[in-house]
């Protein structure tokens, strides 16, 4: 017959280890809840945002997000350096009103953020991007587009708008101030 030290040892030692099974189960159930995400949707748009427990996050995204030119010319890419005509973005492609562009592919996925060299992006004068990106989803921020002509990193410049579209930027591009100005793309 055991004695009663053994049978006291035995019922801790089972006690102890059902309390511990418990809290790992409870932490595992936990875990679990914890992975929720949340839908972000325009009418033609949606992105998926990854919430804390208990916190839903909706966004809706504005129209420019799905309303927009897609550009996937590698000729833009501020590393390109191909042997060509000076190619401006004046008229064309924007003519005479702004329009929202989305980068991507081969262009890159957005304009350049540093001043890019003189006679690359297959241009004479390389327009970069020297404001601020919008870091939320659905907000736009207001720029300045800078043209290094050069050396002078900053000979002329104009205003765009930029959109966080949860993923991706768009940007509301005029036609450039001249000929042989052209946005480029990083």
């Amino acid at each position: 017959m055991p004695s009663s030290r053994c049978l006291l040892g035995l019922t801790i030692g089972i006690l102890l280890g059902g309390v511990a099974l418990a809290a790992i189960i409870t932490l595992w159930i936990q875990n679990r809840q914890s992975t929720t995400t949340a839908t972000v949707s325009t009418s033609s748009t949606a992105a998926t945002i990854p919430t804390t427990v208990g916190t839903t996050t909706t966004v809706n995204l504005p129209a420019q997000c799905s309303t927009y030119v897609s550009n996937t010319d590698a000729t833009r890419s501020a590393t390109y350096s191909g042997v060509g005509s000076s190619t401006c973005d004046s008229p064309t492609p924007f003519g005479s009103n702004p329009a929202w562009v989305r980068f991507s592919g081969a262009a890159g996925t957005q304009l350049a953020t540093t001043v890019v060299n003189s006679s690359l992006c297959s241009t004479s004068a390389t327009g970069w991007y020297s404001g601020v990106m919008p870091s939320s989803a659905g907000t736009t921020n207001n720029g300045t587009v800078c043209y290094n002509w050069t050396g002078l990193s900053c000979w002329q410049s104009n205003t765009i708008s930029v959109t966080n579209c949860n993923g991706y930027y768009v940007f509301l591009l005029p036609a450039t101030p001249s000929c042989s100005y052209r946005y480029c793309t990083s």
